[in-house]
């Protein structure tokens, strides 16, 4: 039967498959997170109801990123690199899509892996500046913290 076809650009289709999936699992993800980002702390929702929505969501996402990486024969490597450069640039507090703060420097949003200017207390605009965590994700070298200590050492 023709029903019995896969449509283009769905699962099993010859025309890019999963790729109509990847799109409305994205669209669900971005309808989780439109929720717990509408509601706040004040939630009508229960908000481990949100958290396993969410959770559901994403899960369903990544095998769909999976489903089309795989079946589409596209470069995991290359994929692979470029999650783990926004990662980095995420972990560091840098979103390229939003404007840099005042205090950030241009390289830092292009994503150079030097590190930001430091210093303590209130930024350039009198705000306090943003908390950083205490326990890197990795562990960096002194050399790697601080460039300049390499002529200290």
């Amino acid at each position: 039967m023709a029903s019995d076809r896969p449509v283009p650009y769905g699962i099993g289709s010859d025309t890019w498959p999963g790729l109509s999936r990847l799109a409305a699992d994205a669209a669900q993800v971005a309808r989780a997170a439109a929720a717990i980002i509408s509601t706040g702390n004040d939630t009508v929702q229960d908000p481990a109801d949100q958290r396993e929505n969410l959770q559901e969501q994403l899960g369903d996402l990544r095998a769909a990123i999976d489903y089309v990486i795989g079946k589409n024969a596209l470069d995991w490597a290359a994929v692979n690199r470029r999650r783990d450069r926004k990662r980095s640039l995420y972990e560091r507090g840098i979103d390229e899509d939003q404007p840099p703060s005042p205090g950030q420097r241009d390289d830092d949003a292009a994503g150079s892996p030097s590190p930001a200017p430091h210093g303590h207390g209130a930024g350039d605009n009198g705000r306090p500046a943003p908390h950083q965590h205490a326990c890197p994700s990795r562990p960096a070298t002194r050399s790697a913290r601080h460039p300049w200590a390499r002529a200290a050492d």
